[in-house]
């Protein structure tokens, strides 16, 4: 103002204004950009989303803090979009910085947040290996660790720990290394086989146990072991007067069937293979049996004996049972102790070519068995 005069200037200026940018984070196409995963397995992308028709670049930052804003620079990682590495357990977020050119104006994201937790610790039966013989103790067992975090971040490898019956323990490391058909699980793309041998009959456990100390038991593997072998017998001695001959019949339970036997007497092998044995003579007999596996029983001993089971015979011509112990030395004595019979062609009931009355008679025999001289006493009954 001069002299109350006012006076005014205009002046344009022309000015390009710009708004602070503010890209936003994506998952796919929603703007919840979280993603929750396992251990090696591959994230989605996330995006940094800036609608300009500029020429955008861009440059992304990792952090383990929610409210770090600095971060670390990811080499290498200047698209729009970018894929964490799931290498790292734990949350880890991530922004991105976009520039634009050519004014150099530059905006930071919202912050991207991916958690990656263990891949859970397996253990699966592969192989289990049974004892074929009672009493063996060569059973196997084989089982895949599988999971876990043991080698893809400190190649370490799974404590291993066994226990089974009779307080076995046994701890070591899994050192068996299998290449996956996959490549989902871990960079290293492996897996482990963990063996015990040398097992007895019983139940078996594992428990492995990764280099973050998370276990997982797996069992119980039972190793079977067949029963002993165990032998019956049913003996049906020598019993001339009653026409009886020497008879062995054996029954074999446990191990495997089907069963093979194998008879031997006097030094005589290879008598016969089947469970029964007749027409045997007196002497001792032995069995050896052999299941289906091959395992064998312990060799089993029989005797067979001529025995004496006399109550009565009938000497009245009829053809049966005429003669009193044949084959036999025989001496024969009334109640009076008279000897009415001594031979070995058994006796006919007559004394000095008469009848005998009908009566009860003392009478010793004299009869080998088992290569050893025995005597037989008793008394028969002569009915006529």
């Amino acid at each position: 103002t001069i002299n109350g005069c006012e006076s005014v200037n205009r002046t344009q200026i022309d000015a390009m204004v710009y708004q602070d940018p503010k890209p936003t984070m994506l998952l796919g196409s929603s703007d919840f950009a979280y993603q929750e995963l396992e251990y090696g397995q591959p994230a989605n992308y996330f995006t940094a989303y800036w609608p300009s028709s500029d020429s955008l670049t861009y440059q992304w930052y990792g952090t383990a803090k929610e409210n770090d804003e600095v971060g670390t620079k990811i080499v290498g990682a200047t698209s729009s979009t970018y894929a964490p590495p799931t290498f790292k357990l734990g949350v880890s977020y991530y922004f991105c910085v976009v520039t634009i050119h050519p004014q150099g104006c530059k905006g930071t994201s919202t912050k991207a947040k991916m958690k990656v937790n263990p891949i859970p610790l397996f253990v699966t039966l592969d192989t289990i290996v049974h004892n074929s013989c009672p009493l063996d103790k060569v059973g196997k067992i084989i089982v895949k660790v599988d999971g876990g975090v043991p080698y893809t971040i400190n190649r370490k490898p799974y404590s291993i720990t066994w226990t089974g019956p009779d307080g076995f323990v046994l701890k070591k490391v899994a050192k068996q290394q299998k290449v996956k058909s996959n490549y989902f699980a871990a960079p290293s793309a492996s897996y482990y086989l963990d063996s015990i041998s040398g097992l007895a009959a019983g139940d078996y456990y594992i428990t492995a146990t990764d280099s973050l100390l998370i276990s997982v038991t797996g069992g119980p593997y039972t190793v079977r072991t067949p029963d002993e072998i165990r032998i019956t017998a049913t003996i049906k001695q020598i019993n001339k007067n009653k026409q009886q001959h020497g008879q062995i019949s054996v029954t074999a339970t446990g191990g495997t069937p089907p069963y093979h036997f194998e008879w031997t007497a006097d030094h005589k092998t290879n008598l016969d293979s089947t469970a029964t044995i007749t027409d045997l003579a007196p002497g001792t007999y032995t069995v050896r049996v052999t299941d289906d596996n091959g395992c064998e029983a312990h060799e089993t001993k029989f005797k067979i004996d001529q025995t004496l089971d006399i109550n009565t015979f009938t000497p009245n011509g009829d053809g049966v049972n005429d003669t009193f112990l044949e084959n036999f030395y025989l001496q024969v004595f009334t109640r009076n102790g008279i000897i009415v019979y001594e031979g070995e062609s058994g006796w006919n009931g007559t004394f000095n070519d008469k009848p005998m009355e009908n009566d009860t008679y003392f009478f010793v025999a004299k009869y080998k068995s088992d290569s050893e001289i025995e005597y037989k006493t008793g008394y028969v009954t002569l009915v006529r």
